[in-house]
């Protein structure tokens, strides 16, 4: 079940508003090293306002994966920005909405269990990407934490393996490949899952097709999921997933909107620094 995220955000969390005409006629008046040193300074604030720590972005890094404004090459950025209106217009129809209900309706301990049980059952994707990526330890860790959690924590729903130092570290398929070298590739916007790259949008693929829970889930050929329930119960998971990742992230999207002097530009960059980190992260495990 995809939709860390964020910062993957992610994937849900690029569903935004359309960028105004107005603000697209005000782009226009800075060059591009002028708006990106904007888009800068306001990733720096709202990291601090968010997580009490800046963003830390060297100059010299706007350069590593080719010549877009927000780090990545970017040579569908047409198509690009259609397909993000689009995510937009349906993130103010359905998914802002949806997730501003869930807020109101939910005690922040309910949410707190829901967000652990969706973790929890994402924890054997986990456990699959980390074996790929030949981190035994983090693939023991996340199997031990899924078994505990599942058999004495409701079903995930509290975190007992945390308490016992077990670290359920996600991992996704599209980590995996950066893992094995494979190059981002241009920045891509995708229906519904958002901002993404040519890697993402394979990752994305991978994990759909590896992930455990969705093989067991669509097998028909057991008794108790002749027709599939399991599998339209795991499906409305994800779709809980979405509202929940949308409603960890609304001041932060409401503000980079109200703010932000190009959006789209903005979430390249949140895009691409988390991809930034990703690599590092993988670099200092070699």
């Amino acid at each position: 079940m995809r939709f860390s995220i964020l910062l993957t955000a992610v994937m849900a969390t690029s569903l935004m508003a359309e960028v105004r005409k107005s603000e697209e006629v005000k782009v226009q008046e800075y060059t591009k090293q002028e708006k990106q040193e904007l888009v800068d300074a306001e990733l720096k604030r709202f990291a601090k306002k968010k997580h009490g720590a800046v963003i830390e972005i060297k100059e010299d890094e706007h350069d590593d994966y080719g010549a877009g404004a927000g780090g990545y090459d970017d040579p569908l950025e047409p198509l690009n920005r259609v397909v993000f209106n689009i995510n937009g217009a349906l993130d103010i129809i359905l998914f802002e909405p949806l997730a501003h209900i869930y807020r109101n309706i939910t005690p922040s301990v309910a949410r707190s269990g829901v967000d652990n049980f969706l973790n929890n059952l994402a924890s054997p994707l986990y456990a699959v990407n980390h074996l790929l990526q030949g981190e035994m330890d983090a693939f023991f860790q996340t199997t031990c934490s899924f078994v505990i959690n599942t058999l004495f924590g409701g079903l995930g729903m509290i975190d007992m393996a945390d308490g016992l130092g077990l670290d359920n570290k996600q991992a996704w398929f599209g980590q995996t490949l950066a893992s094995w070298g494979i190059e981002s590739g241009p920045y891509l916007v995708l229906p519904l899952f958002g901002s993404s790259t040519f890697r993402g949008m394979f990752g994305i693929a991978g994990d759909f097709m590896i992930n455990p829970v969705g093989m067991i889930v669509k097998n028909d050929h057991r008794h108790s999921n002749r027709h599939l329930q399991q599998r339209n119960l795991y499906m409305a998971m994800w779709g809980v997933q979405i509202i929940s990742e949308r409603e960890k992230v609304i001041e932060f999207l409401d503000d980079l909107q109200k703010n932000s002097l190009d959006i789209y530009a903005s979430m390249r960059n949140v895009m691409y620094q988390r991809d930034q980190k990703m690599e590092k992260d993988i670099n200092a495990r070699s």
